[in-house]
């Protein structure tokens, strides 16, 4: 019996290379396995990046809201010392108001003061009040002009809760009060009339009549 033919010379050639690329054919598949490993790998990479990112930016947001909430709900901070201090003021009395129409204080230091009963007839129900444009005081007066038929004026200036006789007919009414003359050179200076003359207060108080 007789062998199978021998390939011829130039078929073996053939052969071997379809052999060999039958054999190269199956490289593809340990390719893919590499690629998918890669793609798995990438993927496992940017999954990892994007939980870091996240977590980040959590971070940060929770920061903020502990750092804001303390501005929001706590008390405003003390004031500085240095801003809040304030030079002590003197202690003084309360001030009486300026007075603006009849002054029932200054007229009841001079009604006081009357001797009571006196020549004239004066109780001081019809005394007035006038307040010094000059300076200090309040002008207490009798807006009467004419006493038993005798032209007088009755005419006191309160200053500091003293009361002064400004002419020597208001002196007879109340010799207990000071002359302006004797009172305090620094009282009376406030009040910018001459201590000796009542010309100006007489012509300030009766001026129009």
């Amino acid at each position: 019996m007789r062998a199978s033919n021998p390939p011829a010379p130039g078929e073996a050639g053939i052969a071997s290379r379809l052999t060999i690329g039958h054999h190269r054919s199956a490289l593809p598949e340990p390719c893919r396995s590499a690629e998918s490993r890669v793609t798995q790998t990438l993927n496992w990479q940017m999954t990892k990046t994007m939980q870091i990112v996240l977590s980040l930016i959590s971070g940060a947001l929770i920061a903020g809201c502990i750092q804001v909430q303390p501005t929001r709900n706590s008390p405003s901070p003390p004031p500085d010392a240095a801003t809040s201090h304030s030079e002590p003021k003197p202690a003084t009395s309360p001030a009486r108001p300026v007075p603006t129409g009849d002054d029932h204080y200054a007229r009841g230091i001079v009604i006081q003061s009357l001797t009571m009963p006196n020549k004239l007839g004066v109780g001081g129900r019809e005394f007035r009040t006038k307040p010094n444009p000059k300076g200090e005081g309040v002008f207490v007066y009798d807006p009467r002009t004419e006493f038993g038929g005798v032209r007088r004026n009755l005419i006191w200036l309160v200053v500091n809760e003293s009361a002064y006789p400004l002419n020597g007919s208001s002196k007879t009414l109340t010799p207990s009060l000071m002359w302006p003359r004797e009172a305090d050179q620094a009282v009376w200076r406030a009040t910018n009339l001459n201590p000796y003359v009542a010309t100006e207060a007489i012509r300030i108080v009766f001026g129009s009549k």
